[in-house]
């Protein structure tokens, strides 16, 4: 776990919580989760995933699914909080050869408030990415997103960038790169 993580992580009882690889036919309630952080984001003027784009990627998600891509937190039989994890070098990095972990689409079953099952989620992550020789876990948000900015900041990312992207529904948008090395943890 990044030392960073660990006030954060508000445990829920052990026994309850499993880091689980999301069974492909989770696939609806894995996309479900997405629609729904989606909507709360636009009620809370976030912005981050416009629901036109989520609609866009519905069958990518769910192929991501059923190929082993995305991860979970499981709270007693129900997928909490989940992540897709990619260890392909992308282009948005450049494609960049460092053993990497790209991180994805990290959302939470709303509403899990105070549970901080989302750190809980990405340490997991971290630690899942560690063991299988990543040097670095790399994920990105939309760059107007401050608030997101400062949470990843607080858990020991580094923002090495901004890099302007096609949204995937005709325009553009900002992203900031954050990158968060485990190697020497």
């Amino acid at each position: 776990m990044s030392e960073n993580l660990g006030p954060l992580v508000r445990a829920l009882p052990e026994s309850s919580v499993t880091f689980r690889r999301v069974r492909a036919d989770e696939a609806n309630a894995v996309f479900q989760i997405l629609l729904d952080n989606g909507e709360w984001m636009l009620k809370n003027d976030i912005e981050q995933w416009p629901m036109e784009w989520l609609a866009s990627i519905e069958a990518e998600v769910k192929r991501s699914v059923c190929s082993g891509g995305y991860w979970c937190m499981d709270v007693r039989g129900d997928i909490a909080a989940c992540v897709e994890v990619n260890r392909t070098p992308e282009q948005l990095w450049g494609f960049d050869p460092e053993p990497s972990s790209y991180l994805h689409k990290l959302a939470i079953s709303r509403p899990p408030k105070g549970t901080s099952i989302g750190s809980q989620l990405l340490a997991a992550t971290i630690n899942m990415a560690r063991s299988r020789g990543s040097e670095f876990v790399r994920l990105d948000c939309v760059a107007s997103n401050e608030r997101l900015q400062r949470y990843y900041e607080r858990l020991g990312f580094e923002c090495k960038g901004l890099k302007r992207v096609d949204d995937g529904v005709g325009g553009e948008v900002e992203l900031a790169l954050f990158e968060l090395a485990i190697s020497r943890q």
